[in-house]
This record gives structure tokens, C-alpha cells and sequence, in this order.
């Protein structure tokens, strides 16, 4: 199913163990154009935070009215936060995913791309 940009502001975002937030903002790779993070803001639970979360930490669930990740609520609080980020994340460098032929890596943080984490180079 397809979703506007605007049908997922304000969003609910789940993690394995709790809500973590609501979509703010969607930042897209202006060289592929694809969502490359959906921040979040962690509301009451994390106040005053926003953190990025890829696209591919998230699954698909029919018909569901909040966005399930596979992350924990540790996982995310651990981020990092977009708070006073002035450099572009990981442009040029994209992760390998399970499945031949999709880019990314299931669970796919920016955590992970700036090197804690795992390693977010691309294997040739």
C-alpha cells in the first residue's frame, strides 16, 4: 500500500518493547530519491529528541494505525539525535541488505552508520 508523505506525520512509532514517538519529518537521498530516514520525535518518553530511524527497521503489519520497528526503545535512545547535525549522513555509503537486490540492512539505524553498531560500509 501506498502512503503519502503527509499521511505519515504524527504517526505512532512502536518498538519491540513500547511507543517510542510519532513521525516528524521524512529525509530523502536526493541522488537515489528514496527515504533514507524517518525522524521521530521520542515525545514524553525522550523529551525534547529527535532521532533518525531507517526505513528498513521497519516492518510491515495490514491495516495497522502505528508503524512497527524492529528496534528496542534502547537501541533508539542510543541514537543520535539530528539535534545540531550539519553534515549529511552516509551519503555515498549504503549498507547491504539480507535480501539480494534491496539496499539497507534490516534494523538499520544512523547509530549504525557512524560506526556504532555495525559496520555500514558496502562490500564488494
Amino acid at each position: 500500500m501506498l502512503r503519502t508523505a503527509g499521511d505519515l506525520k504524527g504517526v505512532t512509532i512502536q518498538a519491540t518493547d513500547g511507543d517510542i514517538g510519532s513521525v516528524q519529518d521524512l529525509y530523502f537521498d536526493d541522488h537515489l530519491w528514496t527515504v533514507r530516514y524517518l525522524v521521530v520525535d521520542t515525545g514524553t518518553w525522550l523529551p525534547g529528541r529527535q532521532v533518525l530511524i531507517s526505513p528498513f527497521a521497519f516492518r510491515a503489519v495490514s491495516g495497522a494505525s502505528r508503524l512497527q520497528t524492529t528496534l528496542t526503545k534502547d537501541q533508539i535512545e542510543n541514537s543520535p539525535s539530528i539535534v545540531g547535525r550539519t553534515v549529511p549522513l552516509g551519503r555515498g555509503r549504503v549498507p547491504e541488505h539480507p535480501r539480494p537486490g534491496v539496499r539497507g540492512r534490516a534494523g538499520h539505524t544512523a547509530a549504525t552508520e557512524q560506526g556504532r553498531g555495525g559496520d555500514a560500509r558496502p562490500r564488494a
